[in-house]
Parts: C-alpha cells; sequence; structure tokens
C-alpha cells in the first residue's frame, strides 16, 4: 500500500472489519491521551493510519490559525523515524510512537537532532503518561503539557518529559520567588523544547510572575517580545485546565489592566478567569457599574457567583442580581431612565452602605419639585437637620434619582437611580471590590444579604491575598483624585 509502512503492531487479522476495528482502538486510545494532555485540543481523525504523508488526526485549538498534524507510527526504528521527518520538514507535526521511542544519545543523531531542527516532536504513551502524572501534584503543570502538544520539539520519552516537567515546576516556582539564578536557568532551556510562539508565551508568563514577586521587569533574565502578557499569553492561561494557585494569579495579574482583560475574547466563564479576578479585586479598577436584576439558575453545589466577559465589560453574576463593569460610562447599554427610585426604599439601603462609603449629596424628586441636599467638609448628609425636615414631610411619590458618596480611597461615586448605574467622577477608577458591593447594597431591586455577602467575600480574598503576597504596594497606573464633587 504506498505510503504506508505496517509492523508487526498491525498483526494479522482475520478480516478487514478486524484490521478497521484494531485501527480504530488504537487511535480512541492516542486520542483519549492527547485529549488529557489538553482540554481545549480539538481532534479530527483522518480516514488513514499509519500513512507516510498523510496524519492520523488532526489537532487544532480555539483562537489558532493553523492544525498541528499527528502521525501514528507503529515503527520505531530510528532510521525509519528520521526518514519519515524528512518527508515532512516544514509541517512540524507530532510522531505519536505505539512503542518506545528513545532520546538517549545512541539516537540523537538520527532522531532527536532532525526533530528538533524541524519543529517536530516525537513521543510515546510513556512520554505523554509522565506529564500526565506530574499534572496530579501541580495544576501549573496543565501549562506545560499544554504548551508542548502545541509547540513541542524533539524526541520526549519518559526520561525527557521527567526532565521537561521539572525544567517548568522550577521555572514557575522560581519566578514566583522573584530567585534569579533559577529563574534564568529555565527560562534559557524552555526554547529548547518549544516553539518560538509557545516560547514566547511562556517566558511572558514567567516574567509576569517576576515582576508581581518584586523584581523589576528590566532584570528579567531572558529576552520577551512584550514588555507584559499579550491578549493571546493570557488566553493560554484562562483557557487551561483549573490552576488554583491563588499566588500566581495575584503575582501574575500586577500589570494587568482592567481593559486589558475585558479586551479578551473569552466567551466562556473559565475557573481561571475566576481565579483571576478573585485574586485581584483591589486591583481591577472600573469607572463604571451598570445594575441588572436577574434571576439565573444555578446548580446547588456552584460558586457563589461568576465572573465573564462580554461586550467590552466584566460581568458579576449572582443568583439574583447581574452587575456589568465597564472601563467608562460611555460603554454601559444606553437604557429607557426611570423617574428613581422611592425616597424611603433607598435611604434604608444607603444607611446600609454608610458604614464604608459617607453620603455626601442626596437628589430627589416629588410633586414636579427637585430638592439637592449636600453636606459640607467632612459632615455626612444623613446628619443634615434639612435633610431630616425634608424627607419627614416627603410624600410615598417622592424618588430619589441621584446619590453622591465618598469611597474609601477619597474620591466620589455617583449612584444614578434613573438608569441603575454606579459611575466615577472625572477620570477616577475603583477596584471592582468595592463597586459591586455598593451597588449591591444601594439599589433596593437587590437583595441586601447578597450585599452582605459580597462584602465580606471580597474582604476576605483580599486579606487572604495581602497575606500570602506580603503588603508590598505600588502604583503603576496614575490617577486624576477629584478633590469636589463635580456638576450633576
Amino acid at each position: 500500500m504506498t505510503g504506508h509502512r505496517f509492523s508487526a503492531h498491525t498483526g494479522h487479522f482475520a478480516s478487514i472489519a478486524d484490521l478497521a476495528n484494531s485501527i480504530s482502538s488504537v487511535k480512541n486510545e492516542v486520542i483519549n491521551k492527547v485529549r488529557a494532555l489538553d482540554v481545549r485540543v480539538q481532534i479530527n481523525s483522518t480516514e488513514y493510519f499509519n500513512n507516510t504523508f498523510v496524519p492520523d488526526l488532526l489537532l487544532t485549538w480555539p483562537g489558532e490559525e493553523r492544525p498541528r498534524e499527528l502521525f501514528i507510527r507503529a515503527d520505531t526504528n530510528p532510521e525509519h523515524l528520521a526518514e519519515d521527518i524528512g518527508l515532512v520538514p516544514d509541517r512540524k507535526p507530532i510522531f505519536f510512537a505505539l512503542g518506545s521511542v528513545s532520546a538517549s544519545a545512541d539516537h540523537n543523531s538520527l532522531v532527536s537532532s532532525e526533530a528538533r531542527d524541524h519543529g517536530v516532536l516525537v513521543t510515546d504513551s510513556a512520554g505523554t503518561q509522565e506529564f500526565l502524572d506530574r499534572r496530579r501534584r501541580t495544576d501549573l503543570m496543565g501549562l506545560a503539557s499544554a504548551a508542548v502538544l502545541q509547540g513541542g520539539r524533539g524526541v520526549v520519552d519518559r526520561a525527557e518529559a521527567a526532565e521537561t516537567a521539572t525544567l517548568f515546576e522550577e521555572g514557575f516556582e522560581s519566578a514566583k520567588r522573584g530567585d534569579p539564578e533559577r529563574t534564568a536557568n529555565a527560562a534559557n532551556r524552555i526554547p529548547g523544547v518549544l516553539d518560538s510562539d509557545r516560547t514566547d508565551r511562556l517566558l511572558q508568563v514567567l516574567q509576569a510572575l517576576w515582576v508581581g514577586a518584586g523584581q523589576p521587569a528590566s532584570l528579567f533574565p531572558a529576552t520577551v517580545r512584550q514588555k507584559q502578557l499579550d491578549s493571546s499569553a493570557l488566553l493560554f492561561l484562562l483557557e487551561q485546565d483549573w490552576i488554583r494557585d491563588s499566588l500566581f494569579w495575584r503575582n501574575l495579574a500586577f500589570t494587568l489592566t482592567f481593559d486589558q482583560l475585558v479586551a479578551l475574547d473569552l466567551p466562556e466563564a473559565t475557573d481561571n478567569l475566576q481565579e483571576l479576578v478573585w485574586a485581584n479585586t483591589d486591583r481591577l479598577k472600573a469607572r463604571a457599574c451598570s445594575a441588572i436584576a436577574s434571576e439565573t439558575d444555578f446548580p446547588p453545589d456552584s460558586r457563589f457567583a461568576y465572573w465573564s466577559i462580554e461586550d467590552g465589560g466584566l460581568n458579576f453574576r449572582t443568583r439574583h442580581s447581574l452587575l456589568r463593569l465597564y472601563g467608562s460610562a460611555e460603554q454601559m447599554p444606553v437604557i429607557h431612565e426611570s423617574s428613581g427610585a422611592p425616597l424611603d426604599e433607598v435611604l434604608e439601603r444607603l444607611r446600609l452602605a454608610e458604614a464604608r462609603h459617607a453620603v455626601r449629596t442626596i437628589e430627589f424628586v416629588e410633586e414636579g419639585r427637585k430638592w439637592t441636599c449636600e453636606s459640607e467638609g467632612k459632615e455626612e448628609v444623613f446628619n443634615d437637620e434639612d435633610l431630616l425636615r425634608v424627607t419627614s414631610t416627603a410624600g410615598p411619590n417622592a424618588r430619589i434619582r441621584r446619590v453622591a458618596v465618598k469611597a474609601a480611597g477619597g474620591n466620589f461615586l455617583k449612584l444614578n437611580y434613573s438608569n441603575k448605574s454606579v459611575t466615577g467622577y472625572g477620570s477616577s477608577r475603583f477596584g471592582i471590590g468595592e463597586l459591586i458591593p455598593l451597588a449591591l447594597y444601594a439599589f433596593p431591586q437587590f437583595d441586601p444579604e447578597e450585599g452582605r455577602e459580597a462584602s465580606a467575600a471580597f474582604a476576605s480574598l483580599q486579606k487572604h491575598m495581602r497575606e500570602i503576597s506580603g503588603s508590598r504596594r505600588a502604583a503603576l497606573f496614575e490617577e486624576e483624585h477629584t478633590p469636589e464633587i463635580d456638576h450633576w
């Protein structure tokens, strides 16, 4: 059969049906191994088997332009493998051996050098199993196995897989500690096992962890094309298997901005997106928040809330609410404005939020008349006798339109009850962990218990992140501090 090479692995079969069943079984075994290495991979099987030119499987990934071909090889003779690599030198495929391959010195001249030079990955079941065994020890190994599957090169038997896994483990941990010597060792060796695109992504990750550990980016011991994580590297991380390492996500996002995050094309609310956002609710700063009442049918054992990225904003969804955070007020969807919210209900809710946000101005309307009560100096408006006098005589149709509160950092936030939004004045931005509890407390359509839960969750997580990452603080992005309340 032209283009095929058969060996004892194909055996002797009583019928064509037996042969077809055996081939299908072999392919399924390889598919299961490959899928275990990277949950994102999509695998298409061809009608061929053990062909020298046509791959057995096509591997594709979301956002990746080119697929990676996979050839199943029953014959592991080094001379034959080297010959096969020479037949597809520019396609950078994977050769998955059914028998054992070796990366030892005896085979280097025949297979390893050819594979490395042409960006070809040669591996076997034992090599892939080593990566899977390492993943049981640390979630971060999912990054390594996925990177190797997408862009690995050279011969990766069990011993080489163990060495490569150790290289990545040491690289991640050293960068998280800011260890220059060990980080340099890992950074300098990664290009030897990955293609240029995957190398750059992993080096960006190491550099982000390095900076998050307190080391200057200028001292990172490798050349990286990007000064910080680009969208492809960040998507690569967020779409991997769940990485349950809060310090990893805290350090990683040290230079990440809210606008960079919401610009990602990430349609799914991945576990890693949850980890990233929860670990950085004080650092990720938004300008505006749109409040939407929304019932969601959550599974009984699900998270308290989910983060997702949609239409240039960051969604925070609980069982009874949906809040959308934006980098600017202009990005908020246009909605039909109401006359406001009932005076008594809003005043009651504002008192719940008063412990963290001093209420400075209240504007309400009644029977065609508008009232604006504004405190002076450090006084809160609730201590204003005029407000108490006016509100005590207000009728049932009185509606609050807007309220100004002083945030924890000294800037002011505007609560707009006509379009149910929270926005900062000037160019001020606020941590999403401050905006969300305020909205849940202040708007009557939300359950105040969710506000208490959210407030407690944000406070607890931020305290935890400070404890595990130290007390170091740095102002990376200049913000305009508005000293006075702007005009409505």
